[in-house]
């Protein structure tokens, strides 16, 4: 495996992912001690392949495994032999910076998920059949352009929570569709 590791995820009894920079994403067995590297088959008409930083894995109920890569998410599901199905964020300047995927969670209530990154608009839902990935907005201030979010989560009230990095917890706000500072 890679020297460099950021995200470390069981996938089922027996199989490790590790998510690794610069080197993509690994499958470790660990009843055999098998590892091999799977990375996605890449697309060379595609000028954001030049390097694998693979940041996040997330695994899923009903539609497996998400895999956070430089400028979009890959989906890999029970039904699919390897990495097949790649989401691309809508607002990615791809001459600019990358997008990390931080966190994934699967919303039983609205039907979607819920994802959030690093940078871009930060805050993403994605419909259940994996199709349309929008930008979901937050309140901010003017001079608050960091969009670090991580560690998604739906309480037993169905709200939805999420942490930024540097001004603390959001929650959904149904009404104004958007993520507010909690009061």
């Amino acid at each position: 495996i890679a020297p460099i590791v950021y995200d470390l995820r069981m996938i089922n009894d027996s199989i490790l992912y590790a998510a690794c920079l610069d080197a993509g994403l690994y499958q470790l067995n660990i009843n055999t001690g098998l590892t091999a590297n799977i990375n996605p088959p890449r697309n060379t008409a595609d000028s954001t392949n030049k390097s694998s930083n693979f940041q996040k894995v997330s695994l899923t109920p009903d539609a497996g495994i998400f895999i956070g890569v430089n400028y979009y998410v890959y989906q890999q599901h029970p039904d699919y032999v390897r990495l097949k199905k790649r989401i691309n964020y809508p607002d990615v300047d791809k001459s600019k910076e990358y997008s990390y995927l931080t966190s994934c969670v699967w919303d039983e209530k609205r039907k979607q998920y819920w994802l959030a990154t690093s940078y871009y608009s930060g805050l993403y839902t994605l419909d259940k059949e994996l199709l349309y990935l929008k930008p979901v907005s937050f309140e901010h201030t003017t001079d608050q352009t960091n969009r670090y979010f991580y560690q998604l989560t739906i309480d037993s009230k169905n709200r939805v929570w999420v942490l930024h990095y540097y001004y603390g917890i959001y929650m959904w706000d149904e009404k104004k569709k958007e993520f507010v500072k909690p009061i």
